[in-house]
């Protein structure tokens, strides 16, 4: 056997070379630039994936809708019954079995069904963990209509008859908003969710935090992202069962 000695040059220790300052300064601005490049995008994925929970939201309340309808004689889930608070339509039973979701004595705080919130929830940044922000949710479309006792005492219940629907294609069921329910008059009132959170959250105002558009399901079941212009005083939009 042939001894190899061994080289010195392979054997030896590699000398360690620092980074001069030109070499750091150069790796600290790449760095900066990609921030600069990526934190953007990033924020623009976030909200392109809260856009598309509340997207999801809305096909599913519609999709409960649709089917609460069936089971009622033809008629949507009404906004409120008999001038209750307790029989709202994200504590109706019926309602809510289709979502997989159980009605509970806390349906306005902690058990607020995950369906009915916006993706994006940022109205209130000191709102307690585990209640839910009333000013980032969805609201069911009541139009113009107001909910005020009739002569006889009783009370509207502003549910939709499915007949009554000319345009189901054009009429909104359920859209982002800032409160539980939504009105055509106040389709101008939202400025951001920060001064939604300052002013009080209970102003029925559709929320235009998608980019400046507002998400919308349908009565057909199909949704869109509508800027301010295509929303305000459209009327095939808000009033479901208007001759326009």
């Amino acid at each position: 056997m042939v001894n190899i000695p061994p080289n010195p040059r392979l054997s030896r220790p590699a000398a360690c070379t620092g980074f001069t300052l030109i070499e750091t300064l150069t790796v600290v601005a790449v760095i900066g630039v990609l921030a600069a490049i990526l934190i953007p995008s990033l924020g623009r994925l976030q909200n392109s994936a809260a856009t598309r929970k509340t997207i999801s939201n809305l096909m599913q309340l519609q999709t409960a809708n649709t089917l609460y309808a069936a089971d009622h004689q033809g008629r949507y889930v009404p906004a409120q019954v008999d001038g209750d608070w307790n029989k709202m339509w994200f504590q109706d039973e019926t309602f809510l079995s289709y979502l997989g979701v159980r009605k509970t004595d806390r349906m306005w705080d902690e058990d607020w069904p995950e369906v009915a919130k916006s993706g994006l929830r940022t109205a209130n940044p000191n709102q307690p963990p585990g209640k839910i922000d009333r000013q980032a949710s969805i609201g069911i479309n009541i139009g113009l209509r107001q909910h005020w006792k009739k002569p006889d005492g009783s009370f509207d219940d502003l549910g939709f008859k499915q007949s009554a629907i000319r345009k189901p294609s054009k009429a909104m069921a359920f859209a982002d908003s800032t409160d539980v329910w939504i009105r055509m008059d106040r389709a101008d009132r939202w400025v951001s969710d920060q001064e939604a959170a300052k002013k009080g959250w209970f102003n029925m105002a559709i929320a235009y935090r998608n980019n400046g558009r507002a998400a919308v399901v349908f009565y057909d079941g199909h949704v869109e992202l509508l800027d301010r212009k295509q929303v305000k005083d459209n009327w095939e939009l808000w009033i479901p069962d208007s001759n326009n």
